[in-house]
C-alpha cells in the first residue's frame, strides 16, 4: 500500500533525492523548458510543490514510488493547478491517489487541474478532457 505526501519545503531535503530521479524522467521529456535544477529552485521559492507516492518496505520504512510537480497558475478569472511532472513506477499503485491533489487545490481555490504532458495521459486518465494541444515550433 502506498500514501500520497505533499511535501513542505522545509521537508525537501529528505525528500527530494529519492524523488530526483523520477523527476529527471519527466524533465527529459520537458522539450527543453526545464532542468532538474530549475524544479528544484522553484519547489525551495515555493512557487511549485512536490509531492510523493510513499510505499511500505521492510519494517515500517518507506520509498519513493512516484513524485510529481505541481504549480497553482492564477489567471486573470480563475486559479488552476497544474501539473507540471509526474512520473514513477508501479503506476497502478498510487495513480488513484492524485485525487489527493484535487482535494488539496480546491480547498486553495483552484477551479481545474491542467496537465501538459505525452499523449499517453490521455489513456491513462479517462476522467480528463482534452481541450487544448500545445504545439511549438523553433525558430
Amino acid at each position: 500500500m502506498s500514501i500520497l505526501c505533499g511535501v513542505p519545503r522545509w521537508a525537501l531535503d529528505r525528500y527530494w533525492p529519492p524523488a530526483e530521479a523520477a523527476i529527471a524522467r519527466a524533465v527529459a521529456r520537458s522539450d527543453g523548458r526545464y532542468a532538474v535544477a530549475d524544479v528544484l529552485a522553484a519547489l525551495r521559492a515555493g512557487d511549485m510543490q512536490l509531492w510523493v507516492s510513499l510505499a511500505e518496505i521492510d519494517d515500517g520504512a518507506s520509498a519513493v514510488e512516484a513524485a510529481c510537480i505541481t504549480e497553482i497558475v492564477s489567471y486573470p478569472r480563475e486559479k488552476r493547478c497544474g501539473s507540471v511532472f509526474c512520473a514513477g513506477k508501479e503506476r497502478k499503485n498510487w495513480l488513484h491517489q492524485l485525487a489527493g491533489i484535487e482535494t488539496w487545490a480546491k480547498a486553495l481555490g483552484c477551479t481545474a487541474m491542467e496537465l501538459q504532458g505525452r499523449p499517453g495521459w490521455e489513456r491513462i486518465l479517462p476522467d480528463w478532457r482534452k481541450t487544448h494541444v500545445i504545439l511549438r515550433k523553433r525558430i
